[in-house]
Order: structure tokens, then C-alpha cells, then sequence
């Protein structure tokens, strides 16, 4: 692998690990928030 090959890698995973915080955050913020709404339904099905 090149250096520009390995750039690329570390770019991608970054945004992977990054895309991925992201989206369990929500998840998580969504599921307390519908905890007091509706007892926690739409979060473990």
C-alpha cells in the first residue's frame, strides 16, 4: 500500500467510526425521549 492507499483507509474508517457514534446517539436520544412518551415501545421491539 501506498501512502496515498493508506490516506484513503484511515479517511474512510474515521468517517465510518464517526457515521456510526452519530447514528447510536440518535438511536439512544431517540429511545429516552420515546421512554417518556410512549413507555419505551418503538426501542426494544
Amino acid at each position: 500500500m501506498d501512502g496515498k492507499q493508506i490516506f484513503l483507509g484511515n479517511y474512510y474508517y474515521s468517517y465510518t467510526i464517526l457515521a456510526l457514534f452519530i447514528v447510536s446517539e440518535s438511536i439512544l436520544f431517540r429511545c429516552s425521549y420515546e421512554l417518556n412518551e410512549y413507555e419505551n415501545r418503538h426501542c426494544f421491539h
